[in-house]
């Protein structure tokens, strides 16, 4: 029978130890009066207090029964609260399949997606830095590789872009998935290809301001 306890336990212990390096104050176990009036009736497992944002931290074992219960009802509990967010710590997962790249990297890649010259490659860069930034925002949601249109519903939901980008970022999707899969006659509009290299330039500001 696995522990989930002491799977959760384990993963808990890591995870705060981060965010304490990170300049985090960070609260194990919060007692009602360490949390705002919304979480006051729940029991979180630590919260974090920081300059980049207030955090709740939820760890769950890889095949608790109870995870995705618990996910959900934190994150209706935080919809209304934009100064707070929910980071979900997976203990006993399967180890991450693809590297999360460093902000450098990535931001070098952006910026090298104006001096292309073929607009497919550009399209089929843009996408690969909008996974790695994915990553970032959403680490323990990344393990494996994402389909296009999962990276934008991960960039969509957790609102780091706006609705319109996000259908911006779906129409392009489709283009990016012929073009990957042998539709080389297929090459987006210079006005698509810009739009999408701006979202992706927005998207390396805010992770280097969180990394900041």
């Amino acid at each position: 029978m696995i522990d989930f306890a002491a799977v959760e336990r384990n993963a808990l212990d890591d995870y705060l130890t981060r965010l304490g390096a990170q300049g985090y104050r960070v609260v194990r176990s919060p007692k009602r009066s360490d949390l705002p009036a919304f979480l006051a009736d729940y029991e979180a497992d630590a919260v974090a207090i920081g300059p980049k944002g207030n955090i709740v931290v939820e760890v769950v074992a890889k095949g608790s029964p109870t995870a995705q219960a618990k996910i959900r009802r934190l994150r209706e509990i935080l919809a209304d609260h934009p100064d707070w967010r929910l980071e979900v710590v997976y203990g006993g997962q399967a180890e991450r399949q693809v590297p999360i790249a460093s902000v450098a990297a990535i931001e070098r890649t952006v910026e090298a997606l104006n001096k292309l010259t073929d607009p497919r490659a550009s399209i089929l860069l843009a996408w690969a830095s909008l996974e790695a930034i994915a990553r970032h925002l959403e680490p323990s949601e990344t393990l494996k590789p994402q389909t296009p249109g999962r990276v934008v519903e991960l960039l969509a939901t957790g609102g780091f872009v706006t609705p319109s980008q996000a259908e911006t970022l779906r129409n392009l999707a489709t283009i990016r998935n012929q073009i990957i899969h042998g539709n080389v006659d297929l090459e987006p509009s210079v006005d698509q290809l810009q739009g999408l290299i701006g979202i992706t330039h927005e998207l390396v500001s805010f992770l280097k301001s969180r990394k900041a």
